[in-house]
């Protein structure tokens, strides 16, 4: 919180558009610290810094905010809420790397999860058959070098993933989830 405190002072008089990242990895802290009303918050201010400045709000910020209303709704058992707030996750994602993208499938687990905790078994299955289905397609690109229809790859084409190393631990445990249930 003391950077957000210093970031406001730097952008004084008004906050800048700047300050957003800081305002999510504040809400972010919270929300791990189980601080739902500080995440609220910073979630809120944050989304008043895009709401000044849509212009210059990407897909990618307004997806990041988005998941992170998603797992603050989903923390505070509110569902309803928690599946719009990860459809828009998934929408600004799509957007932004496609629907099929790597980076968007957190937002398909991520509905997956709210679905199977209200009981909504098909719908559940649907989100985490897609997460499967996207990884199965990454992986055989960039670990075996194939293509969707088990061709190899053209020399030269791109085969690295669109994701960092901390983000496939996450990947392995998205994975490793659906394949327990």
């Amino acid at each position: 919180m003391e950077s957000v405190a210093l970031g406001e002072q730097l952008f004084k008089p008004q906050p800048a558009l700047q300050l957003f990242p800081l305002y999510l990895l504040a809400a972010q802290a919270n929300l791990g610290l189980r601080r739902a009303v500080q995440c609220e918050k910073c979630l809120a201010l944050g989304s008043m810094l895009a709401m000044k400045e849509p212009n210059m709000t990407t897909n990618v910020m307004r997806s990041q905010l988005s998941r992170l209303y998603g797992q603050l709704y989903a923390f505070q058992s509110k569902a309803d809420e928690a599946l719009r707030a990860f459809a828009e996750d998934v929408y600004y994602c799509a957007i932004e790397y496609g629907p099929q993208d790597a980076r968007t499938s957190l937002g398909y687990y991520n509905l997956a999860k709210v679905l199977q905790s209200t009981g909504e078994v098909q719908g559940a299955l649907s989100c985490a058959d897609m997460v499967v289905s996207i990884w199965s397609a990454c992986l055989s690109r960039s670990v075996l070098g194939l293509q969707e229809d088990g061709q190899p790859l053209p020399p030269g084409a791109p085969t690295e993933l669109p994701v960092g190393r901390l983000q496939l631990v996450e990947v392995a445990e998205m994975l490793q989830v659906h394949s327990v249930e």
